[in-house]
């Protein structure tokens, strides 16, 4: 994106005056900030608070609470290049609960921390790219944006439960079939590096108490 020139802030409060500062203002206005960016909305001394709609000059836009000038409480946003997020937020950040369709078509639905998943949640990988239209989720643990414990569910019934690490199934788990038969193993992770581009891959290695297909691997969208 190229550097964008400066603009002259200017806000247009709710009685029609216009002016270069929002200092000590209470009401609604409309705001243009040197960036580009807009907002129409609610203020209190001067800082944003209330409801309001925020546009980005990179197109996203943010309606819902505000709070000290940042996103606070529930509210959603869009963004340009596809998908969005409804939500709570507390100080400009997703937190507790709330729903990430992305724009690859997958969704997340659980408790955010800090913009990351973190606690209880169900990820849910887009049909269309598996095959047969059918849909795979992971459900479990969240902690820094990565699935810890939980299950990965298939959609013959078939799931796997156990520990994970980086979005990747790890050590001892189980899995269990819709005929009922359960088997016992350990996943082991090996890296490769690739000398060409530097890309870190990570290889699955299932070790079980007798044969068993390897599981489909979908990235996670952060």
């Amino acid at each position: 994106m190229e550097p964008v020139e400066p603009v002259p802030y200017s806000i247009k409060k709710e009685d029609g005056t216009t002016g270069p500062t929002s200092k000590g203002y209470t009401g609604s206005a409309e705001v243009t900030y040197t960036n580009s960016d807009t907002y129409v909305g609610d203020f209190k001394d001067g800082v944003k608070e209330g409801q309001g709609v925020y546009t980005f000059i990179n197109g996203d836009k943010y309606t819902g609470g505000f709070k000290d000038n940042l996103q606070s409480g529930i509210g959603k946003t869009e963004y340009a290049k596809g998908g969005r997020f409804y939500g709570n937020y507390e100080k400009g950040l997703r937190n507790g609960e709330g729903v990430f369709n992305y724009a690859n078509g997958d969704i997340y639905s659980g408790t955010w921390k800090d913009n990351l998943k973190h606690g209880n949640g169900t990820y849910i990988v887009n049909s269309a790219k598996l095959e047969g239209n059918n849909y795979m989720k992971i459900v479990g643990h969240w902690e820094h944006g990565e699935i810890i414990t939980g299950k990965w569910l298939f959609p013959d019934g078939t799931y796997y439960e156990g520990i994970f690490e980086k979005n990747l199934p790890k050590n001892i788990g189980e899995w269990s079939f819709s005929n009922e038969n359960k088997i016992k193993g350990e996943y082991k992770h090996t890296e490769a590096r690739n000398p060409e581009t530097g890309e870190i891959t990570t290889k699955l290695t299932w070790n079980p108490e007798e044969e068993i297909f390897d599981p489909r691997v979908n990235k996670i969208s952060s």
